[in-house]
């Protein structure tokens, strides 16, 4: 029965995900973010081409999906007696809204490239499960990591990849160490390190233009409010 609460709580996340806020904001303004800069979706393009009000708004937007899809499976979910389980189930309905939010099927499975979706997953750990209080630095760390990278290169990019790769860091490290909700006595951390593995991958993977760029040396910088075609990220 699990397996089929999994099925569905991932279900759900995904019709959450589907609400692809730059696609959206992008039509309120007339705005369609396929043609201009990168052609994606997410809030980096939002702000190039739209400025950077829209551009947090985005942010907003898509960090907010997971949260309430993590928050409507909580209750759905909630005669689930095996808290492991129960908590597990949960993440599905978070992952589900990433992959949602990345792989929209009404936009040609084009959408966002899932930083600020994952941030929502952050959000759920540190603030909607058990051991908040040591849980922080999983949220904190990567955070400055790519508010640093991006105030000194100006490359969204590389702060996103950088902040990814340590957050996975610090969730494997932090599950081993018993300070998270899912640490050593939960019965399915091996699942939820899998999950975490998976979504960081396929991040990372939309990312692989940028990363080709920024080898190159001809990744374009963070900018506000310039609607360039598209092409130019």
């Amino acid at each position: 029965m699990y397996i089929l609460f999994r099925i569905i709580a991932l279900l759900i996340g995904y019709c959450f995900g589907l609400a692809e806020a730059g696609y959206i904001l992008g039509k309120i303004k007339k705005v369609d973010l396929k043609n201009y800069g990168s052609g994606n979706y997410g809030a980096t393009n939002a702000s190039r081409v739209m400025g950077l009000g829209m551009g947090l708004l985005t942010l907003l937007l898509d960090t907010a999906k997971p949260v309430l899809a993590f928050l409507l499976c909580r209750l759905i979910f909630m005669g689930v007696s095996d808290p492991d389980a129960y908590l597990l189930i949960c993440l599905y309905a978070v992952i589900g809204a990433i992959l949602g939010h990345i792989y929209p099927f009404y936009l040609h499975f084009k959408g966002g490239k899932g930083v600020a979706s994952l941030l929502g997953l952050v959000l759920v750990f540190v603030f909607g499960l058990h051991h908040a209080s040591t849980a922080w630095p999983v949220l904190i760390v990567p955070m400055v990591l790519f508010l640093l990278c991006v105030a000194v290169t100006r490359y969204v990019s590389l702060g996103s990849v950088s902040a990814v790769l340590v957050l996975v860091l610090m969730m494997l490290i932090s599950g081993e160490n018993d300070r998270l909700v899912f640490a050593a006595g939960s019965s399915y951390l091996k699942e939820w390190y899998v999950l975490f593995v998976i979504v960081a991958v396929i991040i990372i993977a939309k990312h692989a233009p940028n990363i080709r760029r920024l080898i190159r040396g001809t990744e374009n910088k963070l900018y506000f409010g310039k609607a360039k075609k598209k092409g130019q990220e």
